[in-house]
């Protein structure tokens, strides 16, 4: 199924699941990414306000919900199981005694099964829907003990890479979460050395692996990361506290920045399906961010190409193998 096809179905069954609960109190969206779930609660009148981890377009995503109390919370499901269960936590500490929380997402993500999930973080679970491919779960009354903090959640991990031992932290959903990809640590291996002061950006940071590498080879190297997951920037702050962080979509909010060097490992798939758009929208604009002879490194999947879609000198691949390719280009 398409992208924006699941996006729809998932939008119309949850609205109609909220149009059959009690009208009144305030509402919490969550995650929803067609816009369309709040829009037709504020044209009914409700008491609505939304949360998103990750930024879409102009807008910054933020790492933990409000801290309100809300009478019902609709969640569109998050992409990994412990994602899942640590964002059912953080809104089951928001949910008002007699509100209730609803779940919805797409049978190929995996939705049918995520009522076990919903049994560990509540005592009453009941499915309300199933159409349009998709599942509509209820919840109520959160079990006690519940982890309300995002930070509850935070991993220190620890791992030797291709340039030694790194340390960083992570959290549920994160990329990579609790591990060093191989596609990072291909990237590691083509990272410049150097003692002179370079300026550097790391593209879809994660928790910021690939710049913690690249400061053991230059240490005199001023980093700026940025990622749409404000819980990635979060950690990569943490990690890098010297550095500049911004969770942003995709390379807005960098106007008129340049640097000697540009790293990414970009995302290729939304969810279980694969999904280029960022990589798209990265290749297209990352010239305007290259300082005259600028660098850049970049790891995609193997099969990807990129060459007839930047514009770059010298655009070619450094390394295959292992499903991976790295690639470099110059301004």
């Amino acid at each position: 199924m398409r992208t924006e096809d699941r996006e729809n179905n998932v939008a119309e069954v949850l609205t109609a699941a909220l149009a059959q609960g009690d009208p009144s109190g305030p509402i919490l969206v969550v995650g929803e990414r067609t816009g369309r779930v709040q829009r037709s609660l504020v044209a009914a009148g409700r008491d609505v306000c939304g949360w998103n981890r990750f930024a879409r377009g102009d807008v910054a995503g933020t790492p933990e919900p409000p801290t309100s109390t809300f009478a019902r919370i609709a969640l569109r499901q998050p992409k990994s199981r412990l994602a899942l269960k640590m964002t059912l936590n953080l809104l089951g500490s928001r949910l008002a005694p007699t509100g209730a929380l609803t779940l919805a997402g797409a049978n190929d993500e995996g939705i049918r099964s995520c009522g076990k999930t919903l049994e560990e973080v509540f005592e009453e679970v009941k499915m309300l829907d199933a159409r349009r491919h998709c599942r509509v779960w209820e919840a109520r009354v959160p079990r006690p003990g519940l982890r309300a903090s995002a930070d509850a959640w935070m991993e220190e991990l620890e791992a030797d890479s291709p340039l030694g031992r790194l340390r960083w932290w992570s959290y549920p959903g994160c990329f990579a979460h609790g591990r060093l990809d191989e596609g990072s640590c291909r990237l590691m291996h083509h990272l410049p050395e150097t003692a002179e002061p370079i300026h550097a950006l790391d593209f879809a940071c994660g928790a910021g692996a690939l710049s913690l590498a690249l400061k053991q080879r230059c240490p005199q190297v001023t980093l700026d990361l940025t990622d749409a997951d404000a819980l990635a920037v979060r950690a990569a702050q943490r990690a890098l506290p010297e550095a500049r962080v911004w969770c942003r979509d995709g390379l807005r909010g960098l106007k008129g920045r340049t640097y000697d060097l540009i790293m990414s490992n970009p995302p290729l798939h939304d969810g279980v399906q694969a999904d280029r758009r960022v990589l798209e929208g990265f290749l297209g604009k990352v010239r305007d961010h290259l300082k005259p002879e600028g660098v850049l490194l970049l790891v995609t999947e193997r099969s990807v190409q990129i060459s007839p879609r930047v514009q770059l000198k010298g655009v070619k691949s450094l390394e295959e193998g292992q499903g991976f390719r790295v690639w470099t280009g110059r301004r």
